[in-house]
């Protein structure tokens, strides 16, 4: 049951830890400075800021220090596991399990020893719509409130849009609102695909606006989706935000970024043997 399993499992050891941080490296890094400029939000608030691996084992907390040793006490802190199948019913275990952004208020949490706690969820995508982790913000009622849900949500889109951009830098992206002024936004769709249009990957504002799922990434060629020429989309890079007319009579605004060059400043020198896109992606997607 979740109450026996809860009360033997411990946190990871350190080497354990350190491989787990390893292999989820590149999330951390787009996840930290969004993290932080969230709690900037949240500070006095009596409550943590909380990001966990795909298998909803905790990475990285920020938080209220009067919070944090009370989380301490009922295992809310780094290498602890709150995968369902450990501690049943929680806000971090249940969104990564239902891919959907979730509250858990107080007595709705599966163990009693957990009663206090108020939290707040929501999953964090790969380009390839797997779940990568989960971020959350647990606390007092605060961490319940409407605004709390917002917030973790907003914080997810923040991370996937800051690793999708760091992630595929020999990529095009075409990024997507019905606004021109939602580009550039934590709202905005974001699409990778290679420079002869085979689509690699999106964020889930992306994959919604153009009705694509996982299965399309390294199936579908982009212009047949959109019933656009390649070279009349990729022709619009480095131009202000264009009209695009979607065949169900739709109308977006579209910005396209070509590919950053090999060794350019800001990601090093090239690798010695390039992966595929497909490789990468499996590569780096979290355990």
């Amino acid at each position: 049951s979740p109450d026996a399993r809860a009360a033997v499992q411990g946190p990871l050891g350190n080497q354990a830890f350190a491989q787990l941080l390893q292999r989820n490296a590149q999330l951390l890094a787009s996840a930290k400075p969004v993290m932080d400029f969230v709690y900037r939000q949240l500070r006095g608030s009596h409550s943590m800021l909380v990001l966990a691996d795909a298998d909803s084992t905790l990475m990285h907390t920020l938080g209220d220090d009067g919070f944090l040793d009370k989380a301490q006490r009922v295992a809310l802190q780094c290498g602890v596991s709150w995968h369902e199948h450990v501690r049943g019913t929680n806000a971090i275990g249940t969104a990564a399990a239902e891919r959907s952004a979730v509250q858990v208020r107080g007595g709705e949490h599966y163990l009693a020893q957990n009663g206090f706690l108020h939290c707040s969820a929501a999953p964090i995508f790969t380009a390839q719509g797997e779940v990568a982790g989960v971020i959350d913000i647990s606390g007092d009622t605060f961490a319940s409130q409407p605004h709390a849900l917002v917030l973790a949500n907003s914080a997810a889109r923040m991370v996937e849009n800051n690793w999708l951009k760091s992630r595929y830098p020999e990529h095009v992206r075409i990024h997507l609102h019905p606004q021109a002024e939602g580009l550039d936004t934590p709202a905005e769709g974001i699409v990778v695909l290679t420079q002869d249009g085979m689509l690699v990957g999106a964020n889930p504002e992306g994959m919604r606006l153009l009705g694509l799922n996982g299965t399309d990434c390294f199936a579908l060629r982009l212009d047949a989706r959109l019933q656009q020429r390649l070279t009349r989309l990729l022709a619009q890079a480095g131009k202000p935000p264009q009209a695009l007319h979607m065949p169900d009579g739709r109308r977006l605004h579209l910005r396209v970024h070509m590919p950053v060059a090999r060794g350019a400043s800001g990601f090093g020198a090239p690798p010695a043997k390039t992966r595929s896109a497909r490789d990468e992606a499996t590569h780096n997607t979290p355990d």
